[in-house]
């Protein structure tokens, strides 16, 4: 058998474009609820983005346990996780749509967004309670942390697990001959 009719017998091969044809969004399942929660957060990281990278020196003195903890490399790593957030926002503003490619991507974005605040938390559970507790940042501020992540991290293990359909579905159109 040629490599030729290899490839013909596996069928063709689609390649993602911009511009796939047209799908038809499941009336049952148009994906509305995450569609509002990836607005929604991907505003408010826009926001609080916007304050880490414009102020860090604020943004600091309401985690640490003493101003002196504020540095100029701890304000440049505060900035430096700002564009992270930034980064992490466009994949959540580019699942909005009811598109193929939006719709498709919007579990895997669930699951990398549950396994930072997985770390993130498992994080600050350690940096407050640990053997070292010398993270400088105030054992409040690590608490208020995880009371703010926890419940961003069980929505998003309740959608997963609990209401797959609320991601949305779609079918292809039917091309009319």
């Amino acid at each position: 058998m040629s490599k030729r009719s290899s490839a013909n017998h596996l069928g063709k091969y689609i390649q993602p474009t911009l511009t796939s044809n047209p799908v038809e969004v499941d009336p049952a399942a148009p994906g509305t609820v995450i569609r509002w929660a990836l607005g929604i957060e991907s505003a408010m990281n826009i926001v609080f983005g916007v304050y880490m990278m414009a102020a860090p020196d604020k943004f600091l003195n309401l985690m640490v346990s003493k101003p002196s903890d504020i540095t100029p490399t701890s304000t440049a790593a505060t900035q430096q996780y700002a564009a992270v957030v930034f980064g992490m926002t466009v994949p959540m503003i580019l699942g909005i749509p009811n598109t193929r490619r939006a719709i498709e991507s919007r579990h895997s974005l669930y699951y990398m967004l549950g396994s930072a605040e997985v770390c993130i938390i498992s994080l600050a559970l350690y940096q407050a309670y640990g053997p070292g507790k010398g993270s400088g940042f105030s054992p409040d501020s690590l608490f208020s942390l995880i009371t703010q992540l926890g419940p961003a991290l069980l929505w998003r293990c309740f959608v997963l697990f609990k209401k797959p359909e609320w991601f949305g579905r779609y079918r292809e159109n039917q091309k009319d001959f």
